[in-house]
């Protein structure tokens, strides 16, 4: 009986230093898990003859009309709950705006790559989806949080507020850029445009109102920056 009892002993000691190991191996070498999953697309307007309709709602109306798209244009979808399956929410380069239009005149063109994933970075709050650029209550549309996923749609290197996109809301809307942190995850193959310059490359933004800029490798030098 004794024997039995040891077997059983050492059985259970043994299984719990497999178990100890498992969780110590864990704990020196941790998985580094991304959560941004979201691939926007690109498409290209295919018309026979006049315009595709940009429009604000999503009826064949000549009222909602807020854009021209002719054969070539390039739009990149957003997805929507509010899109159905005629309409879809999209982004047009050509505009700077948001707005549907009848996808059935469209045609997928590539994946929309690039700078352009970054993460909402906040010490307290939220960082507001806006439909101006302008801090203002009454323009929210949505409230993003510290880690939250947006993809760059604009880059408006003459404004404080980018156009972008949020999974999370699913919505585009206006951001402040200051408050987003760039995620280089999806964007190691960008290839660096000089049309698609901005200030990003040199400074990394925060909201208590300070940025750094990097001088060198070695050195950072740590300034005020006017909201």
């Amino acid at each position: 009986m004794k024997t039995k009892y040891s077997l059983q002993k050492r059985i259970i000691a043994l299984g719990m230093m497999v178990i100890f190991l498992t969780m110590s191996l864990a704990v020196i070498k941790p998985v580094k898990v991304h959560a941004y999953q979201t691939i926007l697309s690109k498409y290209t307007v295919i018309v026979e003859k006049n315009y595709l309709a940009l429009r604000r709602g999503k009826a064949f109306k000549k009222e909602n009309e807020i854009g021209k798209l002719y054969s070539g244009d390039t739009v990149i979808h957003c997805p929507s709950p509010t899109e159905n399956d005629t309409y879809w929410y999209v982004y047009s380069p050509k505009h700077h705006k948001v707005g549907y239009v009848n996808r059935h005149y469209l045609e997928y063109d590539e994946k929309y790559t690039g700078r352009i994933h970054y993460t909402a970075s906040v010490e307290r709050g939220y960082l507001a989806l806006r439909s101006a650029k302008a801090f203002d209550a009454k323009n929210e549309t949505g409230k993003m949080y510290t880690g939250d996923e947006v993809i760059a749609l604009y880059k408006d290197n003459h404004s404080d507020y980018w156009m972008v996109y949020c999974p999370g809301l699913e919505k585009a809307g206006y951001t402040n850029k200051n408050y987003l942190d760039y995620d280089d995850y999806y964007d190691d193959d960008y290839y660096y445009d000089y049309d698609d310059y901005d200030y990003d490359d040199y400074e990394l933004y925060r909201d208590d109102g300070k940025y750094r800029t990097i001088v060198d490798s070695n050195t950072l030098i740590f300034r005020s920056h006017a909201d």
